[in-house]
């Protein structure tokens, strides 16, 4: 479980959060929304750890592995696409690698033996006899052709390098997802991949950036709206947030109006009353219960998201 408590975050003058607090539980699925520039990026940072709060905290279990999705494919340029995506384990590929060499060693001794042994352990408990099956099936599933997995990846063009580094996280297999706009680069059929795949096979937790309105409905199960510097957190997909919010702010309008047509009865009263000796007692009530009264706001920005 990943929990966050007061959080209060700042870029200069610009207030992101103020005293804001949200749980994220185990394997369920949030998709944060909000207006641009609201701090969604920003929250996803200070959960991978790569910034931190002005103030409040970010309890994150030290055993739980996050995986980010990045964009540092430049230096995987002379790598084999397929190898690229199996990096995303590199205590496996370091273990196939030791294994190989023992093999193609001609002096093989006790010693060797037991390393093997020790390294058929490691490589069975990563799943690595089905590692390069799985990663060809998450390229394949992002739409790159097989015949692209056993070449370079220099010979992929920048959008496609992007869904290999996609495909590379998803192979890590982590206890917790961290996604910025994934759908970016992906085709409407790596779209509705990536949607079974995150609903059927992922297991962990999934907390997600997209601006696509469809993506949002199928994967998200829970919403986290960063509205005014507070995450305010709403049971269901996408549309279901969207019922809900406008429920509240229909609300919160009545609230106001009530307010402003309470305000003007009573004002008229005190100001045709105050004068006269007779009602002055009940001119002065008036009064103090214009003071008392409290402006309701209504603060509530749907974020753009955009329809299918």
């Amino acid at each position: 479980m990943i929990s966050i408590a007061d959080l209060a975050m700042n870029y200069g003058k610009k207030t992101l959060f103020e005293k804001s607090s949200v749980t994220f539980n185990p394997g369920k699925s949030y998709g944060l929304v909000g207006a641009n520039g609201s701090g969604k990026s920003t929250l996803l940072r200070l959960i991978a750890g790569e910034e931190k709060p002005n103030s409040g905290t970010i309890s994150v279990p030290r055993d739980l592995k996050l995986g980010v999705l990045r964009q540092d494919h430049f230096q995987y340029e002379n790598i084999k696409v397929i190898d690229v995506v199996l990096l995303g384990k590199p205590a496996l590929c370091e273990a196939l690698r030791e294994k190989e060499k023992i093999l193609e060693s001609e002096n093989l001794d006790s010693q060797s033996g037991h390393r093997l042994g020790q390294l058929e352990e490691m490589i069975a408990e990563a799943d690595g006899y089905v590692a390069e099956p799985f990663a060809a099936e998450l390229l394949s599933g992002l739409g790159i052709g097989t015949g692209f997995h056993t070449g370079p990846m220099r010979a992929l063009s920048g959008g496609f390098k992007l869904r290999v580094l996609l495909a590379q996280l998803l192979f890590q297999q982590p206890d917790v997802l961290l996604l910025d706009e994934p759908t970016n680069h992906l085709d409407i059929v790596s779209i509705r991949w990536l949607e079974n795949y995150l609903c059927t096979q992922f297991g962990g937790t999934l907390i997600f950036i997209s601006h696509d309105r469809n993506f949002l409905n199928v994967v998200a199960s829970y919403i986290i709206d960063i509205d005014y510097e507070e995450l305010r957190l709403y049971t269901g997909n996408y549309e279901q947030f969207l019922d809900a919010k406008t429920l509240a702010e229909t609300q919160k309008r009545k609230e106001i109006e009530n307010y402003e047509r309470k305000t003007a009865e009573l004002q008229v009263f005190v100001d045709r009353f105050r004068a006269k000796a007779t009602k002055a007692r009940q001119a002065q009530s008036r009064v103090k219960q214009l003071d008392k009264m409290e402006v309701p706001v209504c603060k509530a920005v749907l974020p753009d998201i955009s329809r299918p």
